[in-house]
């Protein structure tokens, strides 16, 4: 196996900022939505501050980032769209070494892979629903015609509204916890490339059996060096796992 490192731009700017703008505005969301919850807002200006100046430009801003993440998911680069994030049989067992991995409390190193998670990969999905879920449930309560649309009252709404905050308060939690462990134990600079978009890579050859098939590939598998003439896809498409 070789030493060397490889520096591969993997995430796609597109994705790149959507993610942080999801990130932001559910930490904006949470935070007022929990104030104007609880009732610890006594003015009536601070409230109207929280709600308008605040929780309802950032919902407007979570749904847009939304919608175009979702659109990435069938008009996007190879790592946007909706089949980078169901495993296959390689992916299958990443996500029985992320549990195992997870399970350990951290110790010993995650399971490697090029793009996403295979595991994550799964939990992104769940997060498009409940995000989704919220961001209707949201303009229902703001929109009168989306109200209507949907036959629901808002007292109704406003329940199922706290309720899937509270889903995507442990989904987030679990995500950075998770994130800060892979960062933390990995190899591939999980963190940063999600501001760079590069990840760093350990080249290793697939193993093959005597008569030279492949008989197994990692995840991060880089199968020949990157190509030296046009930066970022080329270099992606040379980090991608050989197909056996």
């Amino acid at each position: 196996m070789s030493s060397e490192l490889r520096r591969v731009l993997v995430w796609p700017g597109s994705v790149r900022v959507t993610h942080w703008v999801l990130a932001a505005s559910t930490l904006v969301l949470i935070a007022t939505g929990w104030l104007l919850q609880t009732g610890l807002v006594g003015s009536d200006e601070l409230h109207e501050l929280l709600a308008d100046g605040l929780h309802r430009p950032a919902g407007h801003l979570f749904a847009l980032a939304l919608a175009v993440r979702l659109l990435l998911l069938f008009a996007g680069s190879r790592v946007a769209r909706w089949r980078a994030l169901i495993p296959d049989a390689v992916g299958r067992e990443g996500i029985r070494e992320t549990l195992r991995f997870y399970s350990r409390v951290g110790s010993g190193r995650p399971p490697r892979y090029y793009a996403h998670n295979p595991l994550w990969g799964l939990l992104y999905l769940v997060f498009f629903g409940l995000a989704a879920a919220q961001a209707v449930t949201g303009l229902a309560l703001e929109l009168d015609a989306v109200r209507a649309l949907l036959r629901a009252e808002e007292p109704a709404l406003l329940s199922l509204h706290g309720r899937l905050a509270q889903w995507l308060l442990v989904w987030s939690v679990f995500h950075v916890a998770t994130a800060v462990l892979h960062d933390w134990r990995g190899q591939g600079s999980d963190t940063s490339a999600m501001i760079s978009g590069y990840r760093i890579f350990v080249p290793e050859r697939p193993a093959t059996d005597a008569l030279g098939r492949v008989t197994s590939v990692r995840i991060d598998t880089i199968g020949r060096p990157p190509a030296r003439g046009r930066p970022g896809e080329a270099d992606a498409d040379a980090a991608r796992p050989p197909d056996p």
